[in-house]
Formats: C-alpha cells, structure tokens, sequence
C-alpha cells in the first residue's frame, strides 16, 4: 500500500477494497522512505476471515423453510434442463440466433412429456443402436449377424449419418426378419426329431416344413432347444415363450426405432442421397459449401415442402429422358454385375470418407469432420471386458475349471487371452497416437466379423459338445452386450474422425481437479510401471527430437506439475482449514492418524500373530469321522457286504514320515497334515442272504467264470469329513474293481461254504490326499 512517505503522523489508516468475501487474509506491513527506501517486513498478521456476502445472507436469513426447499428444487430443475439441453438436437430446436446452437437445443415452453418426447426424438440414433443390440443378444442367427455387421461395419461409419437409403435397407431387412420369425411360430414348420441321431447329438431337432403341424408335439423348448443348433443358428427355432408377441419383441422394438429416425431424418430433409451428398465430408468442403449455399434452414422442415416438389420434378425429368432416350435395355449390364459394382463404389466411397480428417498444421484443411476422441471410453471398455473374461473365463468359452484344479495354474487357452488383451491395448493405444484412421478401420472390421462371425456362427456349427449354445449362456450374452458397446464406440471414433492434437493430453488429467478425478488419477498411477510403459510407448510413437531420457524427465516434471496443481485446488477448496481459521477436523485426525499408527503396528506385528497358534490356517484340519461301504454288484442285483464307521488319529512317527516323503516327491503339494483312518474289522450290519439265494448266487458266479462272462463288481464307497473348508467339508469316493473269472470262482466257493478269504490286489492305494476342493487324489 503507498502511504505518503514524509508523513508526520503516528498513525496512518487505508482502505483497502476489492476483497473477495468469505475468504481469509493475512497482511503485511512495509516501511518506506526517500532518503532509506524500503524498511524490513513486519510479521504476518493473524488471519482476518472476511465474513461472506451481507445482502445474501440477510435474504437466506429471511427465506423459511418451505422457501428454502423451493428454492433448491428451482435451482436443481434448472441444473437438470440446461444439462438435459444437450441431449436435444440444435438442427431441430435451435436456440436464438445469439446462442450457441452447435451443442444444445431449445425446450421451448415444453412441459415434461413434451420434453421427454423431445429427447427421444432427438437421441433416435442411438436407440436405434440399443435396439440393434438387444435383438442380436436376443436372437443370436444368421439374420441377427448379417444386419448388427452390416451397421457396425458400413452403415454407422458414414459421416455424419448414413444414407436414407441405407436406413431404408436396414428398415426393410428388419421388417422381413420379423416376418420370417412370424411364419417360423406358424403351424406350417415344425420341428422334427432324426430318430437315428444320439442322445447328445445337438442337431437332433431340426426344421421341417408340413402341412399342417400337430398340436402337441415331443418338441419341448426348455430342454430340446439346445439340440437344434443348426437350424437355431441358421435360421431361427420356437423357444420357450408361451405368446408369439414374445418372440419379436426386440424386432417390433427395433422396427419402431427405426421408423422414428427415419422421421426424424425427414425432418431434416435427408430423404434421399442428394441430401446426404451435401452434408458429407469432402476434400474441397468450404468451397463447396460455398457454391452451394448450404444454411441450417435447408436441413429443418419448414422447407422441406418446396424441396420435395422440387426434387419430384427433377426425378420425374430424369425418367421421362430415360425412356425417351437411345440407351438400349440390351447393353444394360445384368443385375448381379450391377449390384456388385454398386458395392463396390459405395465400399470405395467410404473408404474414401473414411481417410479424411480436418488438420490444423500447415496447410490447414477442412473437410467437415471436426474428430471426437473416445478413446477414454474405449479403454474403460476393453479393462472392463479383461477383467470380465479373466474372472468368468470357463463360463464365457463353455469349458470347466475341473482340469485346473489339479495344477492350480492358468489354463493355455486363458493365458493366450490375457496376452491377447494386453497386445491389443498396446495396439490401441498406438493407433490412438499416430491417429491412423484407416488402420483403426481395419482393426475395427477385423475385431467386428472376427467376434461375431467366430464366436455365433462358426463355433456353433463346428464345436461337437452339445452345451456350446451361445443362446443359452446368459454370461456370455453380457459380455457381448458390452463388446457391442466398445463396437458402436469405435464406430463413432472412425465416422467422427480423430480430433488432432487430443492424443498428447494425458488421459487421467482431463477428468480435472474433482474429487473423482484426483482419487483415480492417484490409484491409476498407484499401478507398478503403468507410468513407464505409457511414457516409453509414446516416446517410441510420437514424432520428437527428445531422447528418451529427456522425453522422461518432461513427462515427470508434467505429471507432478499435475499433482501440485489438484493440491493447490484442494487447498482452495479448503480454505477455511488451511488458512489458519478454523482447526483441522478432528473426525479426520482419528482416521488419518490412528489409521496410520494401526497400519504401522500390524506390520511390526504381523509376523508373530501369522506364525502363532492364532492363525486358523496353521491349525490342523483332522479327519474327524470317514464311512465305508463294501457292496459286490453282479447281473441286476447289489449285496452289501460291509459298513462301518471310524475316526481318525495321527499317525506315529514311521507312517506319518513316509506320508510326508511321498507327498514332497509330488510337483504341486509340498505339505499336508496326515491322519490315518482305522474301521472296524467287522460290519455294523450283517449280510443275511436266505440259504435259497445264497446257492444260487453262488451258481452263477461259477457258472459265468465259466463261460469267462463275469461281470461283477466290488465297490468300496468312503466318505471323509474334516474341519474345513466350508465347501467341501465331506468328500466322497469309490473303489471299484472288476472281478476276474478267477476271482469269480473264488467268490463263489467262499459263498458255498460260508467260509475262506478273497484278495483284491491294488484296490485301496496307500494314501489319500483330500485337498481343498470337491474331488479326492
């Protein structure tokens, strides 16, 4: 502050003005004259909080409770409506001239089911693509996969809708699917049962087309669906719903959304490929607009009377001179030579459309695609899916963990995967930085047909296990609900265009200084050498004249310069605490402090209490009871011959050594606790025969040794039951060991006289190993 330096006054007062209130200041003092110029500082004064805006106070102060309440739900609605704004499109509700029309739309004095009709309106595109999603997921056929490829691959990738007449091939194509599902669910196709096929053949059930179908039939849709796959897979099959209507909802949900952006596109003037010509990317974009004359009024409906005369009469001119003229029908080329050269211009024009992108370097060029970047989503996605498929891996690919259980590692077909998923992020990520459309034109085609051709069509129709039906994995129609979803993202990304310049911004940074943005950005870079690898791919990709240690050391300096950037905001946010006016809170002391001084205990602790006897896992999980049951099998007839009930107890020291050497010379189990299990020499129940049936099993024991056709069976049945785990408490398992003519004859003398022994050599192995699962080695 200039106070006037040759002043005589022992005190001096000033204003000082332009304070912001409601925050807190500290001020210092400085001297000075002109014969000593500026004296020392004196010390900061104690922190002055500035109390916040009178008027506002007083208004607060005067408003009751009801007041206050509606006063929030005003601010709230307002909040909603002018986010919600975004949602409408501008070329249909367009706000004043003086507003920005590009990103938001006009309620006008819609109240809310006009409005919440306006919204759907003007998002018809994209309920469009929720419907084309839940149909495939629905139906999972041919006609399902021939249409979501032919939106993901071509249609969607038109800049910046696709045509009229391709919404009109995707119009009627539904249309037919709907009446094909309809004449299926007729009593004219039926489905039929190859009598010669086996039990688990999965086309046993197949479509058949008769006169009149009966009323009740074997086929029963809960069961037998998974044994039509080809027809199921090929064309479409009854499934287990009771109503017709059922049966097409998607279709009739999708043929509605279709017909709503059909009109919403009419209301733009989009009705033919004229229209969509003038609005498309191309190289000479600005001057074409120029000669053309292109304004916003062209594309809403207040002339759309005037253009469709217009382009009536244009239409009506070209056919008239068509027939009048000297073109010969005979050198027409036939229909299949046009149709192929028809694809392969429309093919050649996207591809075309595809390559161009606006670009601010010299020189600059501007074809109408401004870029979008998406590329924060697609990641979110393709983690989500990682993760997905990590965890519910043998649902997903129709396997079992079973194999797994034995060697407790990772199954080749799930590491291949995880590679694969981790080499295409990799991938993504330099595609993103190079921004090379075309190649993320390619991968997009080859993830798209690859996914759903491969994993709907040709694993169906090849794999020989009858429960491969992806109509019937409710995991994996989740998992591809979200694929789609990472499609459709990818789709917007080559149709839009990358927006230059974006790649170079940190991704984790543009989520700002929120509480959201900086705890993800903290636990992101909590992940070990995520930092590095992301700086060393985009050192390897970008174009610099910075080696790598230069290019590091920047990264670094940005990265904490991001750190200290959401502090400073944290502190201002804070400014209460931090200023000095009021304490930190004491709530936070307890969870900041004594949460760190327990963390710091448990690690100086932890030690004692895993290698003491408080540790449930070192305790010994003893067999405490095992059954046993000896019954002999032989034509139709079963004979129990024992069952008994033990305990078990430790071995001694002999037996329990030879356990442990047998177990550490295994490759997977290194240490176990081991118990031996004694029955009781004779059975808790005896095996009364009658003398009649003794004889005659006797008879025909010896009668089959003796025509070397015995087929009995000894089966021991055990039990085990022990502490843990909660799982698998019990577990169960079967001796069984196939007579021999020999030991038929045996058995069947000490059956005749009542007395002697048989021996059955390598039934009962020495050991058991139960391990922590349902099944016994």
């Amino acid at each position: 502050v200039e106070v006037d330096p040759e002043s005589s006054s022992n005190s001096y007062e000033y204003v000082v003005d332009k304070l912001t209130p409601g925050v807190n200041y500290t001020f210092v003092i400085q001297s000075y004259s002109q014969s000593n110029g500026f004296g020392p500082s004196s010390h900061c004064s104690e922190v002055v909080s500035l109390p916040k805006s009178q008027s506002n106070d007083a208004v607060v102060d005067a408003l009751t409770k009801a007041d206050k309440a509606l006063s929030f739900m005003s601010r709230l609605s307002g909040t909603i409506a002018n986010v919600a704004s975004y949602l409408l499109d501008p070329a249909l509700y367009p706000l004043p001239d003086d507003a920005d029309w590009i990103s938001r739309g006009d309620w006008g004095d819609s109240g809310l089911i006009s409005g919440l009709g306006k919204v759907l309106y003007s998002q018809s595109e994209r309920i469009f693509y929720i419907a084309l999603v839940w149909n495939f997921v629905d139906h999972m056929d041919l006609m399902t996969a021939t249409l979501i490829l032919f939106v993901l691959c071509f249609a969607s990738l038109m800049n910046p809708q696709p045509t009229p007449a391709a919404w009109r091939i995707i119009f009627w194509y539904a249309v037919v699917m709907l009446y094909v599902r309809l004449i299926i669910r007729s009593k004219v196709f039926c489905m039929q049962l190859d009598s010669d096929a086996s039990a688990d053949d999965r086309n046993r059930w197949h479509i058949s087309i008769q006169p009149f179908c009966p009323t009740s039939t074997l086929y029963d849709a809960t069961s037998d669906s998974e044994y039509s796959t080809a027809s199921a897979t090929l064309l479409t099959v009854p499934r287990n719903r009771t109503l017709v209507r059922d049966e097409v909802t998607s279709d009739i949900f999708l043929i509605a959304s279709l017909v709503l952006h059909i009109t919403h596109m009419t209301s733009l003037g989009q009705c033919t490929i004229d229209d969509a010509d003038l609005v498309k990317p191309r190289e000479d974009y600005e001057k074409f607009h120029e000669l053309h004359d292109i304004s916003q009024e062209r594309m809403t409906s207040q002339t759309m009377g005037r253009t469709m005369t217009k382009r009536k009469e244009e239409a009506l001119t070209k056919r008239k001179s068509r027939r009048h003229g000297s073109f010969r029908k005979s050198n027409r080329p036939n229909i299949l030579v046009r149709c192929i050269r028809h694809v392969v211009t429309n093919v050649s024009a996207l591809y075309a459309q595809v390559g161009l992108q606006n670009s601010r370097r010299t020189p600059t060029r501007d074809v109408g695609k401004p870029g979008t970047d998406v590329y924060a989503l697609e990641i979110l996605l393709q983690f989500i899916l990682t993760l997905w498929f990590i965890t519910d891996y043998s649902t997903l690919v129709f396997e079992s963990v079973t194999g797994l259980s034995s060697t407790e590692s990772f199954g080749t077909g799930l590491t291949i995967s995880i590679i694969s998923s981790v080499a295409w992020v990799v991938l993504t990520r330099i595609v993103y930085l190079t921004q090379s459309i075309r190649v993320k034109f390619a991968l997009h085609l080859t993830q798209c047909v690859l996914y759903v051709v491969g994993v709907f069509l040709i694993v169906p129709l090849t794999d020989t296990r009858a429960y491969v039906s992806p109509r019937h994995n409710s995991h994996l129609r989740g998992f591809t609900v979200v694929m789609l979803l990472q499609f459709c993202l990818g789709a917007m990304q080559i149709r839009e265009g990358y927006r230059e310049g974006s790649q170079h911004k940190i991704l984790l940074m543009r989520l700002g200084n929120s509480p959201p943005g900086r705890t993800i950005f903290r636990l992101t870079n909590l992940v070990p050498f995520l930092f590095e690898i992301r700086t060393m791919l985009d050192w390897v990709v970008c174009n610099t004249s910075m080696d790598f240690v230069m290019w590091f050391r920047y990264e670094t300096l940005y990265y904490l310069l991001h750190v200290t950037h959401t502090v400073h905001s944290w502190r201002k946010n804070k400014r209460e605490i931090y200023g000095g006016a009021i304490p930190f809170p004491y709530f936070m002391k307890i969870l900041q402090g004594v949460g760190i001084i327990v963390g710091i205990l448990a690690l100086l602790t932890a030690p004692v209490f895993i290698f003491s006897t408080f540790n449930p896992a070192l305790a010994s999980n003893r067999v405490s009871t095992g059954t046993m049951e000896v019954h002999l099998d032989f034509s139709t007839q079963r004979h129990v011959l024992y069952n008994g009930i033990a305990t078990g107890f430790a071995m001694d020291n002999s037996d329990d050594s030879v356990m442990q050497m047998e177990l550490i010379g295994r490759q997977y189990y290194q240490s176990a606790d081991s118990d031996c299990i004694r029955f009781p020499k004779f059975s808790a129940s005896a095996w009364i025969l009658p003398p009649t049936n003794k004889v005659e099993l006797a008879t025909a024991l010896s009668s089959a040794a003796t025509t070397s056709s015995c087929d009995a069976t000894v089966t021991i049945s055990t039990s085990f039951t022990r502490a843990g785990p909660s799982n698998a408490q019990t577990l169960t398992y079967d001796f069984v060991s196939t007579l021999t003519d020999a030991k038929c004859s045996e058995l069947a003398a000490v059956i005749s006289a009542d007395t002697g022994s048989v021996q059955f050599d390598t039934l009962i192995p020495r050991g058991l190993h139960l391990p922590p699962s349902s099944s016994v080695e």
